[in-house]
């Protein structure tokens, strides 16, 4: 919890939040953008029930079907 307090000023960290309808590459842009690891998935009661994280947007790209060129 020191930790967490001097690196945030004595503030709780704000969640970095997405819903259902994002796009990935939109929850890849709020990770990178607020420099987190986590981009918690809300319902429209803004509850969380889910987690993306950068490991789990890397490995969908990794075993992405590549593009067929025309």
């Amino acid at each position: 919890m020191e930790f967490l307090n001097k690196m945030h000023n004595n503030r709780p960290p704000v969640p970095v939040t997405c819903t259902s309808n994002d796009s990935i590459e939109d929850a890849m842009i709020k990770a990178v953008t607020a420099k987190v690891h986590r981009v918690w998935v809300e319902n429209s009661a803004k509850n969380p029930v889910g987690v993306i994280t950068l490991s789990d947007i890397l490995r969908a790209v990794l075993y992405a079907q590549p593009a067929q060129a025309f």
